[in-house]
């Protein structure tokens, strides 16, 4: 649309020529796509293809779900998210001894209270954690060593 509309009386016939143009049909086109996508993202190709990514998907959406509210908690009631000490796991046993954040305590009180799939997440980013330090001690004993 190059400028606005004044002559109000031809609205029918305007109306017609534009439904009709191929920039409409186009849009129309690719907004039932962005509806269907929405609605149902698990019937693309690649949801079809690769069970597993849906799978995975799944369970993240699912983890995410308490960590997000954990923040908004976190918001709504005006408390710091980061506490003194961040270096430990959530879900290592122990005392407070540090503090470690409203944000990370309140994680941990959701996997006390039995939150299986916050736990099952953070069990699987722990041990990516792990992985990583490791892989990071062991390049400094490389660059000792030689």
């Amino acid at each position: 649309m190059l400028q606005a509309l004044q002559n109000w009386k031809d609205i029918h016939e305007i109306s017609r020529f534009h439904s009709q143009s191929k920039y409409h049909k186009t849009a129309v086109v690719l907004a039932d796509n962005f509806i269907k996508a929405y609605t149902a993202p698990a019937t693309d190709v690649v949801h079809r293809l690769d069970s597993a990514l849906c799978q995975k998907e799944q369970e993240a959406r699912k983890a995410l779900i308490p960590i997000v509210k954990t923040v908004l908690f976190c918001a709504q009631q005006g408390l710091p998210l980061r506490g003194h000490v961040e270096s430990r796991s959530i879900l290592d046993e122990g005392e407070f001894a540090n503090n470690d954040g409203n944000f990370r305590a309140i994680l941990c009180f959701r996997v006390d209270a039995r939150d299986k799939d916050l736990e099952c997440h953070l069990k699987k980013r722990q041990k990516m954690h792990n992985i990583q330090v490791l892989k990071f001690k062991m390049s400094l004993f490389c660059v000792a060593v030689s």
